[in-house]
């Protein structure tokens, strides 16, 4: 099957991710050219003119048709016409063919390039908090902001809420054969919350919402596959489940479920099985975790290799902490050499992000895979260990090595070395000879491009 995937960015999540579940369910994925790039928006107009083509199925990003991209979905430096004119011609194009499109809920925050912005955000993020809990401190701050600047923003989130409901008036009139609003960086009160209770009476029965945004491509992937077996999902611990992630509006356990509905997947007692390794209390920052025992994870080790030694089918997710994994699991799993019989691992960003990169790999994974097959799941097993596990929770927050923007590409040499002595440990642990190579796709530090080979 030749599907054509118009990602939401050119980020490895957006596009190289789903290249990988792509290839382990033997599926053909193609990338039009001039995708979104950071602050360089995407051509829309590219978009559009390779959803013309005779693909047999599309995966499209809704916010890459109308705006560019993600980042340009809440800069929106074009008029809403535009924006509006694109999505009505893009809902024409698949002609009955399979055509799955998402679209993100703004998130509250603007993208932030500089100290200043930072600054910004967090009081939009608080103002927003405010103003849903009809707090009267809500006027003084706003007032606070510079002139003009608080109107511009509500106009944008005006602008994108209209194009929510577009697009679900779309999957209604069965323009979209399915349709995925994903709730960007979120909390459990805000501007985002309000919206997407508003949104939610609206949607169709081929129309889902689910919270985080940069996995969607994986799951409408999965959607298009249609899995046939369902997946167990374990909590670590059980209560896990109950807690909410630091960008989450909802319980870990109803995130699973959303995703799950968004990707046709059935959840029940299975041999494949999401593993979830949760947080204790509140859910931190991975740079953040604190130097604890490692009792926990060897609990967690001691029934994987049970599991595994059963011919169980184990994807884990850690989520234990925001924004990389927690380095206790990561020794354990390499120290036991059980690191490569999982089918997939992740701990990047979100909670929501990374539940449905392993809720989706698990179930694009087949029955009876070949062996260039199990080479590309090893591969993306390698490049999420080293990725989410080690760069992100500890070799991102090295000295040197943070920014913001125009960070200059000679670091990820720096980057590469660190990985390099961490693959060789893997290696070691049992994976494949391989070799690595690193990129900083946006020049910043906050995401890296790892090639293994």
């Amino acid at each position: 099957m030749s599907i054509l995937l118009v990602p939401l960015d050119d980020r490895p999540c957006c596009t190289q991710f789903v290249q990988r579940l792509a290839a382990m369910s033997g599926r053909e994925l193609i990338l039009p050219d001039r995708l979104g790039n950071f602050l360089r928006p995407g051509d829309p107009e590219t978009m559009l003119a390779a959803m013309a083509e005779p693909h047999e199925a599309f995966l499209v990003s809704l916010d890459m048709v109308a705006w560019g991209g993600l980042i340009a979905s809440r800069a929106q430096a074009e008029p809403l016409k535009s924006a509006l004119g694109r999505l009505q011609k893009a809902a024409l194009l698949p002609r009955g063919r399979p055509a799955l499109a998402f679209q993100s809920i703004m998130r509250t925050a603007p993208t932030q390039t500089s100290r200043e912005e930072v600054e910004l955000a967090e009081r939009l993020v608080e103002l927003s908090v405010l103003t849903a809990r009809r707090d009267p401190r809500a006027d003084s701050l706003r007032a606070s902001f510079p002139p003009t600047y608080l109107e511009d923003y509500l106009t944008r989130r005006k602008q994108a809420h209209q194009l929510n409901r577009l697009a679900i008036e779309q999957a209604r009139q069965g323009s979209w054969t399915g349709l995925l609003l994903g709730i960007d960086d979120s909390r459990t009160e805000g501007w985002n919350v309000l919206e997407t209770r508003e949104l939610e009476p609206l949607l169709p029965p081929n129309a889902s919402l689910a919270p985080g945004t940069d996995e969607m491509g994986m799951l409408l992937l999965t959607r298009l596959i249609r899995p046939t077996r369902p997946i167990e999902v374990r909590w670590f611990p059980e209560d896990a489940a109950l807690r909410v992630g630091r960008y989450e509006d909802r319980s870990l356990h109803a995130v699973v479920q959303a995703q799950a509905r968004a990707a046709g997947v059935s959840l029940g007692q299975s041999a494949r099985q999401l593993w979830v390794y949760g947080p204790l209390g509140e859910q931190g920052e991975a740079c953040e975790q604190p130097p604890v025992g490692p009792e926990r994870a060897e609990a967690l080790i001691a029934e994987l290799k049970v599991a595994l030694d059963q011919g169980l089918e184990v994807g884990l997710a850690d989520v234990a902490h925001a924004n990389g994994g927690d380095l206790r699991l990561l020794e354990a799993l390499v120290s036991s050499g059980l690191a490569p019989g999982l089918i997939g691992y992740a701990a990047w960003n979100t909670a929501g992000n990374t539940l449905g990169t392993v809720l989706a790999t698990l179930a694009c994974w087949p029955d009876q895979p070949s062996p260039s097959q199990e080479v590309v799941r090893q591969n993306f097993l390698l490049e999420r260990l080293l990725d989410d596990g080690y760069y992100q929770a500890e070799v991102r927050h090295q000295g040197g090595l943070a920014g913001l923007k125009d960070v200059p590409q000679s670091v990820s040499g720096s980057i590469k070395r660190e990985l390099d002595s961490r693959l060789n440990r893997l290696i070691a642990a049992g994976f494949r000879p391989a070799k690595l190579e690193v990129e900083l796709p946006w020049a910043r530090t906050f995401e890296v491009r790892l090639q293994i080979a």
